[in-house]
């Protein structure tokens, strides 16, 4: 299975409405480009040994943090992947990895701020369907 995703916006400032925005700049926190892609492969389904593997990255182009376009949040790119297995029809366990990189990406931005994104993290997880 694949999924992906892309988009182009035109973050243009056609009118400025206040004297801190300018005609021409761009819109702040909104990039110009941005896309996923995410995959996933499921190894034997319905057999006892059956793991479902999974990968795929996010990017956002680097986006102004304020209306005058003076400063600027750089471009983000994260690498994640999962790795999961079911067992007894019911129950589920997963690991889910992110940021594998390591790289410093921003998540909150903010009236001229921005916050860190999490470094390389991994999330187990135990489900149960009925």
């Amino acid at each position: 299975m694949f999924y992906g995703t892309y988009a182009l916006y035109d973050p243009t400032i056609t009118k400025a409405g206040s004297s801190t925005s300018k005609q021409g700049g761009q819109i702040q926190y909104v990039p110009h480009n941005q896309a996923t892609a995410w995959t996933s492969y499921e190894i034997a389904p319905r057999r006892p040994w059956n793991m479902t593997v999974g990968g795929g990255l996010t990017w956002r182009q680097g986006v102004w943090l304020d209306q005058a376009n003076t400063a600027r949040a750089p471009a983000t790119v994260e690498f994640d992947a999962m790795v999961s297995h079911r067992f007894d029809n019911h129950w589920r366990v997963a690991m889910n990895a992110y940021n594998l990189d390591n790289r410093l990406n921003y998540g909150s931005l903010f009236s001229n701020r921005v916050t860190p994104s999490i470094g390389r993290s991994f999330l187990f997880n135990v489900s149960a369907q009925y």
